[in-house]
């Protein structure tokens, strides 16, 4: 008897150091950005035994959908499948999120978890987590996948209140909203504190110094990386193309305004747009391209498969994007060997110093065309495709996770 005491002691203390070695990741992911996409392939190398996936019941079930439709793949939907399930999230405002931050980390402590690990950017929720983590002795810490806020600076003249209020501006904020923007970043700066927390690109700390808020920001490096390209060799059908949320922040707009002055010089361009979209701006991209009487083909909400497959059909990516921090989708072009042309916003020239992404000064339109000329005309896209597979292929999954894991275990230990 005694020795079944002893026994069942054992597997007691090393149940509980088997739950306090664990890491509580706690994602709001309800659709696939690039971002959420991220999150799940690097939770795909996480060891498994030492962390526990937590999702709100309703996101939950709206992920595994999404993913379903996008053939995402089988292992990705099993880690979602298997999320422990939280309460549901809902609509809520600034109260409700903070209250939800600090659940959160109650639930952390009651399953016995050293840390609670939130892969993305919220205004409030970081509130809950701080006093929660004062009242349960939880720590937590956050993973910034973009420059709070702003997004991304496309202008840097200036620090402070003024350059937030420049780069707002650009993006269609009025005076209010850009109160509102300011505010909002001082509350990431009260949440936050001290709290060492990590980003996916140095443009993140870069980016939130020149607005005058210094955190313990710690950069996972390599912050991003991509699936190896499904199809090589595939003849070039397309010559420009566009891949991304269809959303005016991903530079939509800016690309059509390209398109209408390259078509004035290469009449026969053949162009696709792609990427998820909602009603609302379908609506408005297909009154814009009417109103331009531009043909351009429409693909949208494709498969990943049929991503990769208009990625590696393409002579050139144009992706003006207006808000990014390590975009997925360049590195996706790379790997099929299709050079890209940008804007040379801080994520662009941090994270992708090669000649097979074409920088170009932000909001110039003019500029853009004649990189998408200069990559068209005399075939130098095919001079680049091996410089943007061997640029890609230094941007590996597992990689990804080695670094981000062992920073996690290493503030876990803190």
């Amino acid at each position: 008897m005694a020795a079944v005491y002893v026994y069942a002691i054992a597997l007691i203390i090393l149940s509980v150091d088997w739950c306090m070695s664990r890491i509580m990741v706690f994602s709001l992911a309800s659709d696939l950005t690039g971002g959420n996409y991220r999150l799940l392939r690097v939770l795909e190398h996480f060891p498994k035994e030492e962390y526990i996936f937590v999702m709100p019941k309703d996101r939950k079930k709206d992920m595994l959908k999404i993913i379903k439709k996008y053939e995402i793949g089988e292992d990705i939907y099993h880690i979602v499948n298997n999320a422990y399930e939280l309460k549901e999230f809902g609509e809520g405002n600034r109260v409700d999120y903070i209250e939800y931050g600090f659940y959160v980390v109650e639930v952390a402590k009651k399953l016995g978890c050293e840390m609670v690990y939130f892969p993305h950017e919220h205004t409030y929720i970081p509130i809950g987590f701080r006093l929660g983590s004062m009242k349960h002795k939880v720590m937590w810490t956050e993973l910034l996948q973009q420059t709070p806020v702003v997004g991304s600076l496309l202008k840097e003249d200036g620090s402070g209140f003024k350059l937030l209020a420049e780069n707002l501006k650009i993006h269609g904020h009025s005076s209010l909203k850009i109160i509102r923007g300011y505010l909002r970043l001082k509350v990431f700066k009260y949440a936050v504190d001290d709290t060492p927390v990590l980003a996916v690109s140095r443009s993140i700390p870069y980016e939130l110094s020149r607005l005058g808020v210094d955190a313990n920001i710690k950069v996972v490096e390599p912050g991003n990386a991509s699936d190896k390209c499904l199809f090589k060799g595939l003849s070039r059908d397309y010559d420009v193309g566009f891949f991304a949320r269809v959303v005016p922040e991903k530079g939509i707009f800016d690309f059509i305004k390209s398109i209408k002055i390259l078509k004035e010089v290469m009449p026969n361009l053949k162009v696709f747009i792609s990427g998820s979209i909602d009603n609302k701006n379908l609506e408005k991209v297909s009154n814009t391209l009417r109103a331009l009487n531009l043909s351009v083909e429409l693909q949208f909400n494709v498969t990943r498969e049929e991503k990769f497959k208009l990625l590696a059909s393409t002579k050139v990516l144009l992706y003006p994007t207006r808000a990014d921090a390590f975009p997925t989708v360049v590195l996706e072009a790379l790997s099929c060997g299709t050079p890209v042309v940008a804007y040379g916003i801080p994520a662009i020239r941090f994270n992708f110093d090669t000649p097979a992404v074409l920088k170009v000064e932000p909001l110039n339109i003019r500029g853009l065309v004649l990189a998408t000329m200069q990559v068209l005309k005399g075939g130098l896209w095919e001079g680049l495709e091996n410089e943007a597979l061997n640029f890609a292929s230094r941007f590996t999954w597992d990689r990804v996770a080695q670094a981000e894991w062992s920073m996690l275990t290493t503030l876990a230990k803190k």
